[in-house]
């Protein structure tokens, strides 16, 4: 066998190595977009810290608070390098009793609860 012979296999194997490494790496891009808050109840006055990982680097996520029947709070937070935001929502005593949805950008959510106890 020729050099130009081995040097096209040895491109050819090249080449299907880096497409198979291609298809081995792409699942872990493939991530599941999630949104949570830092505890799962909170008295007027708490911050609720809305965080969320899984998107993509600079995307803007639509946060909706949806607090029934005082209606939905939108905010806004952009993913850093990594796919992560964070977002806070100030709890205002009008919240008491409630229960609230968090939504983000695509169909990722997490409920929590306002208490009717005030202070720590």
């Amino acid at each position: 066998m020729d050099t130009i012979t081995k040097c096209r296999k040895l491109t050819w194997a090249v080449f299907a190595l880096a497409i198979l490494a291609l298809f081995a790496v792409t699942p872990a891009f493939a991530q599941t977009a999630t949104v949570t808050t830092d505890r799962a109840d909170y008295s007027p006055g708490d911050t609720a810290i809305i965080s969320g990982s899984g998107w993509f680097f600079g995307e803007t996520v639509a946060i909706t608070i949806d607090g029934d029947p005082l209606g939905q709070i939108s905010l806004q937070a952009t993913a850093d390098f990594y796919g992560a935001f964070s977002a806070q929502y100030l709890v205002d005593a009008d919240d008491v009793g409630l229960t609230f949805t968090v939504t983000a950008g695509r169909p990722a959510f997490r409920s929590y609860s306002d208490d009717d106890v005030y202070g720590p």
